[in-house]
């Protein structure tokens, strides 16, 4: 079992704890074009022992993901296998006041936007 997840922010961790419905997707060039994606659709779960689950559908795309994840500071750390090595994807990390909206904001060469609603 894996350890849970570090807390930079305290109590950020365990307020991801739950299921997240994907709202919208959008992304960055490095020119700085934004391109919205339509057609998004899926679940995001946190669980309290740092394993994360990821269902998300672009259009007719499927990105099914299931690794752990981790609080550093401020950011949003997800580890996973693709393609049988692990990789770790890095997230700046955004809960509206109301805790019910969350935006992730990825760190690669595009940059990505996600939006997702606590499911209630």
């Amino acid at each position: 079992m894996p350890a849970p997840p570090a807390t930079g922010q305290p109590g950020l961790a365990a307020t991801l704890v739950d299921s997240w419905r994907y709202q919208a997707v959008a992304f960055t060039s490095g020119s700085g074009t934004v391109s919205e994606t339509r057609g998004v659709a899926g679940i995001l779960r946190f669980k309290a022992d740092g394993i994360y689950e990821q269902n998300l559908y672009i259009g007719d795309i499927a990105n099914v993901i299931k690794g752990t994840y981790r609080i550093v500071g401020d950011r949003l750390e997800t580890t996973y296998q693709w393609r049988g090595a692990a990789v770790t994807d890095v997230f700046d990390v955004y809960l509206d006041p109301s805790g019910k909206q969350l935006t992730l904001t990825g760190h690669s060469t595009l940059k990505a936007y996600y939006t997702l609603q606590r499911v209630e």
